[in-house]
């Protein structure tokens, strides 16, 4: 096993380390937030992955599948088990382009629309409470600041910018 290097400025406050300790309370954040709104999304009969594909495709109006793999930083092949059920279950619609019918499309139907506006009320309490004490200038900093370390992270500029924008107005999202 591999031992995190020390961080002298930091050694007594973090116990990994600035470095390692912060990868390890965003994973932690990551897994906290997934576990509590699966536990709130449940009585409405969705779970985190079904939120979150409701999430996406509502926040981009209609995307494809590729570009919801590649935002949500799902597989592709987990994903498409998703949607098949979403669809089943008529929260999503999947439609061809006119202009290249291979190509397929993801929408939310009226009931997925629905069911995105009370799992988003759901996701919006839980944020307020989590949040609460923490000053609206201090979250706009840790966006600032976790937004570079995301670009840090992505290889590709333009999936990194894709990422952070978060809608459609990206001409590689348009495209699907």
């Amino acid at each position: 096993m591999t031992a995190f290097p020390a961080d002298p400025t930091a050694a007594e406050e973090f116990p990994l380390g600035a470095r390692a300790y912060l990868f390890y309370l965003v994973f932690q954040i990551g897994q906290q937030r997934q576990a509590a709104l699966e536990a709130d999304l449940a009585p409405l009969g969705l779970n985190f992955a079904k939120w979150r594909s409701l999430m996406f495709i509502e926040r981009l109006g209609r995307c494809s599948m590729k570009t919801l793999a590649r935002l949500s930083g799902v597989h592709r092949t987990t994903l498409t088990r998703s949607i098949d059920r979403m669809v089943e279950e008529g929260l999503v619609r999947r439609s061809s382009l006119p202009s290249d019918r291979r190509r397929v499309m993801l929408s939310l139907t009226s009931a997925g629309k629905a069911a995105f506006e009370a799992a988003h009320g759901v996701q919006e309490q839980f944020t307020e409470h989590v949040l609460q004490d923490i000053p609206d200038k201090t979250q706009r900093d840790l966006c600032r600041r976790l937004s570079l370390v995301l670009k840090g992270m992505i290889p590709e500029p333009d999936l990194a910018e894709d990422i952070l924008a978060f809608d459609a107005r990206s001409p590689e999202l348009a495209r699907g």
